[in-house]
């Protein structure tokens, strides 16, 4: 009795449990023959002791399957765990590429209306800045910033006052060369 004592409350309910639903199975008809399982005051008597041990047994059994499934159940939550980690930086990863492509279609639509390359407008930080830059930029290149004379030959009196032998007689060679080149035109062959 002392050793009864001792136990903790929570075997004393599960035996209590074990007990009673060994009593239930015990005195309940067979479902082929409608009589019931109880033979007797003897077996019953060992049955009584047999239950004490088995129902130890039972609580013992008990504990390990619930430490297994709370085993599980950590594993589980562990994997669980990974696997949120992933799909939000897969998420993140998502939104990140959503908000590029949104971006370079805005810089394709920009580029397209003022004729400035992609590339050129892919190195501003955000649309507004890159929208002003290409405004500024199709400005200046609209400028003219070179002379209205294209080169060759000078045209009215300057044109008769130079000639062959008028270049040949320069003495400095590199006004020579110059000259030469300028009026390239009265050295080729026709």
């Amino acid at each position: 009795m002392a050793d009864e004592t001792k136990k903790p409350a929570v075997n004393a309910e599960v035996d209590d449990t074990a007990k009673a639903e060994d009593d239930a199975t015990k005195h309940a008809p067979d479902d082929a023959t409608g009589s019931s399982t109880d033979t007797g005051s003897e077996e019953q008597g060992n049955d009584e002791a047999n239950d004490g041990k088995h129902a130890s047994d039972d609580a013992t059994a008990w504990k390990s399957l619930a430490r297994k499934w709370e085993t599980r159940s950590k594993s589980n939550l562990e994997e669980l765990e990974k696997v949120k980690a992933q799909a939000e930086k897969l998420q993140n990863e998502l939104e990140a590429l959503k908000a590029d492509t949104e971006r370079a279609k805005e810089l394709s639509k920009i580029a397209e209306e003022t004729g400035v390359p992609q590339e050129i407008l892919e190195g501003y930080a955000d649309i507004d800045t890159a929208k002003e830059a290409a405004s500024k930029i199709k400005a200046w290149a609209g400028q003219k910033k070179y002379p209205s004379d294209q080169g060759g030959a000078p045209q009215g009196e300057a044109a008769s006052t130079v000639t062959k032998a008028s270049i040949e007689s320069l003495t400095s060679p590199i006004a020579r060369v110059k000259a030469r080149a300028a009026h390239a035109d009265l050295y080729r062959k026709q």
